[in-house]
């Protein structure tokens, strides 16, 4: 029993330390952007499925609330990139028998999509750090990540041209 525990942890700490270093190799690239039709219903349905066992590990309630399928005119490595690390820490941070929305939303100009979780929130002052490379909003999380994730998220959306945001914590 003492070898299979020790053997788990090493197992995730390995995991969490190759996250860490694809996210530092992805960040320190000037990334050439591949423009292509990219279908946003497949792409989420790829991610949703490349975390199904991390949404089953904490029991969360993850519901995909399709448009129409949209195609953006984007680069889908970047953009999945994007998608997959905002998700993931909705996983992350979200409660036992959680919830999780994803809405697509198709404006005139622009698709909206949004990430709703039941995660543990954050401070309103905290908001405006929450995108700065390797801040991390308390001490309790310091098991989840090491503070990159967000920054990279926000990069990428710069470099595509997009806007990312928290809003609220309800």
């Amino acid at each position: 029993p003492e070898t299979k525990d020790f053997l788990e942890r090493m197992d995730k700490s390995l995991e969490k330390l190759k996250n860490l270093i694809e996210a530092v190799l992805l960040f320190s690239k000037n990334q050439e952007i591949n423009i292509s039709d990219v279908s946003i219903n497949s792409l989420i349905e790829e991610i949703i499925f490349d975390l199904e066992d991390k949404i089953s590990g904490k029991n969360i309630s993850l519901n995909f609330h399709k448009n129409n399928d949209i195609c953006l005119k984007t680069d889908d490595a970047l953009l999945q990139r994007l998608l997959f690390n905002i998700i993931e820490n909705s996983i992350k941070y979200n409660v036992e028998d959680g919830k999780i929305d994803i809405f697509i939303k198709d404006l005139d100009d622009k698709v909206q999509i949004d990430v709703i979780d039941t995660g543990i929130g954050i401070s309103d002052e905290q908001k405006e750090k929450i995108f700065d490379l390797f801040y991390q909003v308390d001490n309790s999380r310091h098991n989840e990540g090491f503070g990159i994730g967000l920054s990279l998220c926000k990069q990428i959306a710069d470099s595509l041209k997009a806007k990312i945001e928290v809003s609220d914590n309800l």
